[in-house]
């Protein structure tokens, strides 16, 4: 909901003030070791949990990952993309609403494509006070291995807009509070 300041009479300055029904809070936690992981096809990097205030139920619509590191700049130049999944951490399978669409590619030897964009058809429900755990899966067998060399990877949420979701009154259209950004949703992964 919206505040606005009235000017009844003379000269009133102030800004406008949003008062949302419920807070985002995110945590994360590495999947497995952080060091000489091993390059497969289902490499389970992180779980990401996403919390709602006790106030009021949030939806989540889209979450957008990037990923950066040397990892992605070793490949083979004839693999160019790796596949990003965003599962259910609960169930290992896609969240409600986002069935088809929580599978995205990112383009390994690409500075700009590095993101992984998930779409909820349907927005996905976190309920008042509760939380929801997604895991970020990634097929990093396609990754070249240089020799003698430990290439690494990081997982951010880069923007505000990393995260699109609403508090009930706003549907979508809000995003993660400024300092919250850039969450580091998995740091110095070494391969």
């Amino acid at each position: 909901q919206t505040a606005s300041i009235v000017t009844t009479s003379g000269t009133v300055a102030g800004n406008t003030i949003t008062v949302l029904k419920t807070k985002l809070s995110l945590s994360s936690a590495t999947i497995g070791s952080s060091s000489a992981r091993a390059r497969t096809t289902v490499d389970d990097l992180a779980n990401l949990t996403v919390s709602a205030d006790s106030a009021g139920d949030l939806t989540i619509s889209t979450v957008t990952l990037r990923f950066a590191g040397t990892l992605l700049s070793t490949t083979s130049s004839a693999i160019t993309t790796s596949t990003i999944t965003l599962l259910d951490a609960s169930t290992n399978a896609a969240p409600a609403g986002c069935a088809s669409s929580c599978t995205d590619t990112i383009t390994l030897v690409s500075t700009t494509d590095r993101a992984a964009i998930f779409n909820f058809s349907t927005a996905f429900i976190v309920t008042q006070g509760t939380s929801k755990t997604f895991k970020v899966r990634m097929d990093s067998s396609v990754a070249g291995d240089v020799a003698n060399v430990t290439e690494n990877l990081t997982v951010t949420l880069d923007n505000t807009t990393d995260i699109n979701w609403g508090d009930g009154s706003t549907a979508i259209g809000l995003g993660l509070e400024t300092p919250v950004v850039p969450f580091i949703v998995v740091s110095g992964l070494s391969y």
